[in-house]
């Protein structure tokens, strides 16, 4: 290979390449809970959402869930659809269909998020996915008080698309110095 292909393959790997990261951080929280506050019925589910302040979440941009939908099945084996009440003004959601104890064997929730460019608790930029899922299920067989599943998203960061002076400089120097080693070389 040529000086001349490796100095462009450098360049081209420099310009081109950029890392990106993604990492999993917890949005909200789907839960199976005891209205009555006594062990029995009746039961419900509940979206937490973590992005409200002192939520706790590592995303800081408020989110909004929409397009909610629970598919619950039963402990007979049939499946069902649970509604929800609009959400309160902690951006938290609360079923409208409402279960006996023992009665709930799991639950998947989907949903979509916004906005999906948000920014985080260290004050980084980051992209996140636009929908959700979230399953609730117990080892033990039915749901029982306070079964329940993270909503997760994943973050990549915004990169952005022009390189730091400090990036270029480095590059251009480790050039240059292939350029010299090679015409000694030579």
């Amino acid at each position: 290979m040529s000086w001349t292909r490796f100095v462009l393959l450098a360049l081209a790997l420099g310009l081109f390449s950029a890392a990106a990261e993604a990492d999993t951080v917890a949005v909200g929280e789907v839960s199976f809970d005891d209205l009555g506050g006594g062990g029995g019925t009746p039961f419900a589910l509940d979206i937490f959402n973590f992005t409200v302040p002192f939520g706790g979440s590592e995303v800081s941009t408020l989110l909004t869930f929409t397009e909610v939908t629970a598919e619950v099945t039963l402990a007979d084996g049939t499946k069902g659809a649970a509604s929800f009440l609009p959400p309160d003004g902690f951006s938290d959601y609360t079923s409208q269909s409402m279960y006996a104890a023992g009665a709930v064997e799991s639950v998947v929730v989907n949903g979509k998020i916004g906005p999906t460019e948000v920014t985080l608790a260290d004050g980084s930029q980051a992209e996140i996915d636009s929908t959700f899922t979230a399953t609730i299920t117990d080892a033990a067989g039915a749901l029982e008080d306070g079964d329940y599943a993270l909503i997760n998203v994943n973050t990549r960061p915004i990169v952005a698309g022009v390189a730091e002076p400090g990036t270029w400089g480095l590059l251009l120097a480790g050039l240059l110095g292939v350029v010299v080693v090679g015409r000694k070389l030579a």
